[in-house]
């Protein structure tokens, strides 16, 4: 399974695009999920991007997302199948899909990067 965790799942790559996307993976037995609340919605994008204040980011992330939608990562604890974290950011130390990533890792998941 791939997880969409992008709050707008929308490219300017077509096929990145959450219609496009989901409709490949699945033609090729790979089930799609898109969480939106598990993204970052653009004025914090924006903030991120204006002032490059990570710590800030991420203290962000951690008290506005990860604690308020631990029954949504809950959910991700129960899946019944392997499955990998997707957004737009292609570095995880500068995305908030490393945020999530800890947070499994606190619960016994084995967490890895697949760049």
């Amino acid at each position: 399974m791939l997880i969409d965790v992008r709050y707008n799942a929308v490219s300017c790559k077509p096929e990145f695009s959450k219609s496009r996307l989901k409709e490949y993976l699945e033609a090729n037995g790979i089930r799609y999920l898109h969480v939106r609340e598990l993204g970052v919605p653009r004025t914090v994008r924006n903030r991120l991007i204006e002032t490059g204040d990570y710590e800030w980011f991420f203290r962000w992330y951690d008290d506005n997302v990860i604690a308020a939608q631990t029954e949504r990562l809950n959910e991700l604890l129960a899946l019944d199948c392997p499955f990998v974290i997707m957004c737009a950011e292609p570095e995880p130390f500068r995305c908030h899909r490393a945020r999530i990533a800890e947070w499994l890792r606190e619960k016994g998941f084995e967490v890895y990067d697949l760049r």
